[in-house]
């Protein structure tokens, strides 16, 4: 009955009916579960046949959604917050009403900008332009209403330089279709769209990389390209037979690039892509705390250090469209003129990118070596620093030893030994030769195999 008839908060129900009659039947329905489990109610607490009442902090009704009147009163009645926790109060009442509030987050960006680290609370005019516009706001506040069946619906972005805003993201994030997928329709007729971006100059005198990966229903897809500076095209594209998100497969594009380029013998580059994350981790302003992330981004910062000059910018996916496309290659690119352009050759590929550049550490000890010491001993390297301690603590999570025999656990609660390149090249020599012992089979092989250069 939950979200169809009912809907439950912690220990509060709310039984909603359309019409009368439905509800007098939905109450019985109701009624026959608890007496069914035992289950007891307070009369005093309980309410029946309410067309409009108080709930979370809103004025729940026909209508639609409204807000509290007494919440209103006590925004409009607040004096301007003179330190950061009565900014964070107020910024607190006002994320509570933020789907009230149109564009809230581009709107309050004065007053978030108060909570910057080691900044003063400085009042200024601009703080209370946007206080006293959110209180004229308030005066008459919107009433939000679900959406009919046979009327459009119109879905309203807002994307700024700090914000991106969309209406309906949360409830439809919460509230997911059960039905069989559906493909969209990318086809709008008399639609117009402006947009301001920054374009990157033709004439720039190095070279170039654009890369892009895709991840959808059908399957993984990662594209590459590369533009000589006398414009000279070096495409290449590959179909991912691995699991990936959005994250890894534009990891794998990016690696998939760069070993391009240093197999032209390339000098100089310029990488660019349309995922941010990637981009703000390879120039070292975001950190990478997904654990998935952190081999690629190694590997994204050794193969920077085999170029002379590298730099990495982000563009807005418009202008990375011939990566975007590289998979239909043939019907979508356009031959350009009396240029060089190698032919197109699609790999597949069965392993991650940063598998092959791993074998065994400088100091000659295996992958694995300080997780298994961390597991043992809880002691780092000797001159490991903070942000490679916290990398060695998060990958050890994922770990089990068992005397001196490491294990590598997965999300199906199986664990996989961890071998060396040496063990794991036997290994394979005796699955090829045959003479592999009975207690070892193809699909535990596969598994010790793959740990033999994870990480």
């Amino acid at each position: 009955m939950m979200h169809k008839e009912i809907e439950v908060y912690v220990d509060d129900v709310i039984i909603k009916s359309k019409t009368q009659a439905d509800h007098v039947c939905d109450l019985k329905k109701f009624f026959k579960r608890f007496r069914r489990y035992d289950l007891k109610l307070n009369p005093a607490k309980c309410a029946f046949g309410v067309p409009s009442r108080k709930l979370l902090g809103f004025i729940v009704s026909r209508r639609g959604i409204e807000l509290d009147p007494s919440k209103i009163k006590s925004i409009r009645d607040l004096p301007p917050p003179k330190n950061k926790k009565e900014v964070m109060s107020l910024l607190g009442r006002l994320n509570y009403i933020s789907r009230f509030i149109a564009q809230h987050t581009t709107t309050c960006e004065p007053i978030f900008k108060l909570l910057k680290k080691d900044s003063a609370v400085r009042w200024t005019n601009d703080c209370q332009k946007v206080f006293d516009r959110i209180k004229d706001y308030l005066s008459k506040p919107p009433v939000l209403v679900p959406p009919e069946p046979g009327r459009p619906l119109f879905l309203y972005l807002s994307v700024m330089d700090n914000s991106f805003g969309c209406a309906l993201a949360d409830h439809l994030a919460e509230n997911p279709v059960d039905n069989e997928y559906i493909p969209l329709s990318t086809h709008f007729p008399d639609e117009e769209v402006n947009s301001i971006e920054e374009v990157v100059p033709e004439n720039h005198p190095v070279w170039k990389m654009y890369f892009d990966g895709a991840v959808n229903i059908k399957g993984v897809g990662i594209g590459a390209i590369l533009f000589s500076p006398i414009g000279h095209h070096y495409p290449a594209t590959t179909r991912l037979q691995f699991f990936c998100t959005n994250n890894t497969a534009e990891y794998e594009a990016c690696i998939m690039g760069l070993k391009m380029a240093i197999d032209l013998d390339v000098r100089e580059l310029l990488v660019m892509g349309d995922s941010n994350l990637l981009i703000k981790q390879a120039q070292g302003e975001w950190e990478t705390q997904d654990i998935k992330l952190i081999p690629y981004r190694q590997c994204v910062r050794d193969l920077s250090k085999r170029f002379k000059s590298i730099e990495f910018r982000h563009i807005p996916r418009f202008h990375n469209e011939l990566a975007d496309a590289l998979a239909t290659l043939a019907s979508m690119l356009p031959y350009p003129g009396n240029t060089h352009i190698d032919p197109l050759e699609i790999q597949v590929r069965n392993q991650h990118g940063y598998c092959n550049t791993i074998e065994t550490e400088p100091d000659g000890e295996p992958w694995y070596h300080d997780i298994k010491r961390f597991l043992k001993t809880r002691e780092y390297p000797e001159h490991a620093k903070g942000d490679q301690k916290r990398t060695i603590r998060r990958l050890a999570s994922g770990f089990f030893l068992n005397g001196e025999i490491l294990y590598k656990r997965t999300p199906d609660l199986n664990l996989l030994i961890c071998i060396d390149a040496t063990e794991a090249e036997r290994i394979m020599s005796e699955v090829h030769s045959g003479v592999c012992g009975p207690h070892m089979n193809g699909y535990v092989l596969a598994k010790k195999i793959l740990w033999a250069g994870y990480y």
